[in-house]
C-alpha cells in the first residue's frame, strides 16, 4: 500500500503544473498558480480537520498518516 500512496502523491504534482504551463503559456505565472493551488488545498484540508476534529487534533493523532498502514 505504501508504494501506490506515494505513487497518488506524485501524480498531481507532476501533472498540475505542466497543465497550468500549457493553459496559460506563461511559465513564471503558472509556477506561481500552482504554489498558490497547493496552498489553497493546504489550508482547506487544514480547515476541515479542524472542523470534523477540533483544534486539538494533532494532539489526538487525526493529522498523521504512517507510510505503512494508511488506513489506520
Amino acid at each position: 500500500m505504501a508504494p501506490a500512496l506515494a505513487f497518488f502523491t506524485i501524480i498531481p504534482s507532476l501533472c498540475v503544473a505542466p497543465y497550468i504551463t500549457l493553459a496559460t503559456q506563461q511559465p513564471f505565472v503558472s509556477v506561481v498558480l500552482t504554489l498558490f493551488l497547493v496552498g489553497c488545498m493546504k489550508l482547506v484540508a487544514g480547515s476541515v480537520t479542524v472542523l470534523v476534529y477540533g483544534w486539538d487534533a494533532s494532539a489526538h493523532g487525526h493529522t498523521t498518516l504512517t507510510w505503512m498502514q494508511p488506513n489506520r
